[in-house]
């Protein structure tokens, strides 16, 4: 089935929703069934889709995620409102709930998650979360809590769940700095979450392992605990509880190939060089204390020329044209901050939209002629619409090589030198080399040609890759000529 099929299809299902507001007359079990068909029957669509969407990511094809993401967030605000829809039925006592009240906790359970995925496709977007998912998450739980329903256990679809663990997956995954994370590694970690998430603590008060709260009666969004913060009585303190022990032992067996995948909800993920970013990053992000800065920030006026793509970068550092280099660049960025590791920026509304964590830039003062190469770590809108862009640089100038490996000389491709403070080292005899994608093969000797003399380079380390680059480390092994 093509994409627009697929859409046109999950469009149909979100109407199916819709429908079931407009028919009070129904009995409640009828308004179930209604709902559940129309769920069950887009789960396939959406997983087909949410496919096609890491597609777009991986080809730097923002038009299409954009064809994606659209339809896909509306069914989630549709299917999160219909499962709210009966939950304000069961509150109401509609006609015929007595007959359903087993399923309460089934439909709070699947207004939660529906709530939760809402929230993922938003922050694989970068936008800001919209203020009504803490109001429906808010307003879920005083239902639980009202109606003594904490200790539930809930077959929700054919997995067994309680909705404790259901209120905290969105919680921990607001609190998890989601604006760092590439749009793959979101969907990690909100499936990381899910398998993490009996071990999540929920309770009144603040705690070492439980140092972040929400107020259900002020639908706040969840925020860090400290000593001046405001707490009040709709306060709930919630944190990563017995995880933060155990976050360095995951990580040493994921990375040992001791956990495969699919025993921590990780099926059809590939890469567990992401897998270990994201738990590092999670155990970071939760930790009692606030994450520090690396590098002291300052103010700045600055404006920034920026290039964007391989490609583009290439041909703006390659060239020895005084014009070329002069060439006014692709954007212009307003600098707010910067420090000795890269630069705050901040774009105006409708401005930006190829942007994403881990896109790969050339960027320029205005008052330098050196470029310098990159990465976008982190991504915020505000509901101004206004966009928050950390860049940390890689490098400060570059130089362009040419490479071809050993056993193939007729095949050559041009490179980036970078500086070796940027993470070669020359006393080692190291380099490192911004490459198109798909070059680095750590077991494929290089060979690197420089201000005509040429060097044979042996793979170390693949630094940062992306959608369209690598950055690695090489070894000098050999001067040919």
């Amino acid at each position: 089935m093509t994409r627009p099929d697929n859409i046109q299809l999950l469009a149909e299902f979100g109407g199916r929703l819709d429908a079931v507001h407009s028919q009070p007359e129904l009995r409640l079990a009828l308004q179930i069934e209604m709902v559940d068909q129309a769920d069950r029957g887009a789960r396939e669509l959406m997983r087909e889709l949410e496919a096609l969407y890491f597609a777009g990511a991986a080809t730097s094809a923002p038009e299409g995620q954009s064809q994606v993401w659209g339809p896909v967030s509306l069914y989630c605000a549709q299917l999160e409102a219909a499962y709210t829809h009966l939950v304000r039925q069961f509150q109401t006592y509609s006609q015929g709930w007595s007959e359903v009240g087993d399923k309460i906790p089934m439909v709070v359970a699947r207004a939660m998650r529906a709530t939760s995925m809402r929230l993922k496709w938003q922050l694989m977007r970068y936008l800001p979360v919209e203020k009504d998912i803490w109001q429906t998450l808010s307003q879920l739980w005083t239902f639980v809590e009202d109606k003594g329903l904490g200790k539930a256990r809930v077959v929700v679809y054919e997995d067994k769940s309680t909705l404790p663990r259901e209120f905290l997956k969105p919680m921990m995954l607001a609190v998890a700095a989601a604006d760092s994370l590439p749009a793959l590694e979101v969907e990690i970690a909100y499936r990381v979450i899910d398998h993490l998430s009996d071990r999540f603590e929920l309770q009144r008060h603040p705690a070492k392992a439980c140092n972040f709260f929400v107020d259900i009666d002020r639908w706040t969004a969840p925020e860090r605990y400290t000593p001046v913060s405001v707490v009040r009585s709709g306060a709930r303190f919630f944190g990563a509880g017995r995880v933060m022990t155990q976050i360095d032992d995951l990580v040493s067996s994921v990375a040992g190939g001791e956990i495969v995948p699919s025993e921590m909800n990780l099926e059809g993920i590939d890469d567990m060089g992401a897998v270990i970013h994201v738990l590092e990053h999670l155990g970071r992000q939760w930790w009692e204390r606030r994450p520090e800065r690396r590098a002291e920030r300052r103010r700045s006026l600055t404006q920034l020329g920026v290039v964007h793509g391989f490609e583009a970068i290439m041909t703006r550092l390659a060239s020895e044209e005084i014009a070329e280099q002069m060439r006014p660049p692709a954007e212009t960025w307003s600098v707010e901050d910067e420090s000795d590791d890269g630069y705050g920026a901040v774009l105006p509304a409708g401005q930006g939209d190829w942007l994403h964590v881990g896109k790969i830039l050339a960027v320029k003062p205005t008052d330098t002629r050196i470029w310098a190469i990159g990465i976008v770590r982190r991504l915020a809108a505000q509901e101004s619409g206004q966009r928050n862009i950390g860049i940390e640089l890689l490098a400060r100038g570059a130089r362009q090589v040419t490479l071809h490996r050993r056993t193939d000389t007729q095949q050559a491709w041009n490179a980036l030198l970078l500086p070796a403070h940027s993470g070669g080292d020359a006393s080692l005899n190291e380099v490192s080399l911004l490459l198109p994608l798909g070059t680095f093969q750590p077991d494929s000797s290089l060979e690197m040609e420089v201000y005509s003399t040429s060097y044979v380079l042996e793979p170390r380390l693949l630094l940062e890759h992306g959608s369209e680059f690598e950055m690695a480390r090489f070894r000098i092994i050999q001067r040919v000529s």
